[in-house]
């Protein structure tokens, strides 16, 4: 089915969803977004770190500057094999996904 698209999220079906959705107002609808959306990049990064067997480091700051860490293993040490990788390598930022969708 078809969901209802928002500036700040997808809304299901479900008429809960909407209601709640209507019901928060916008920076409540972040929170729950952001927070949804996080748990959601944790849990993929997760799973990449398990079936593919990598390394993965992952820093959040919500918009209020709070941190969000997720580490595969031990955060340090994934950044500080970070900050001693001297090898080119694949750097991405928000314009560079941009670009690649637009195509």
């Amino acid at each position: 089915m078809f969901g209802l698209l928002t500036s700040s999220f997808l809304v299901s079906d479900s008429p809960l969803l909407l209601f709640l959705h209507l019901l928060l107002p916008q920076g409540s609808r972040q929170e729950v977004t952001f927070t949804k959306r996080k748990f959601g990049l944790m849990k993929k990064a997760y799973e990449l770190s398990v079936l593919c067997d990598c390394e993965i480091a992952l820093i959040i700051f919500n918009s209020t500057n709070k941190l969000f860490q997720y580490a595969s293993t031990d955060m340090d040490k994934v950044l500080l094999k970070y900050t001693e990788y001297n090898e080119p390598h694949e750097s991405r930022t928000n314009s560079d996904i941009v670009e690649v969708d637009e195509e």
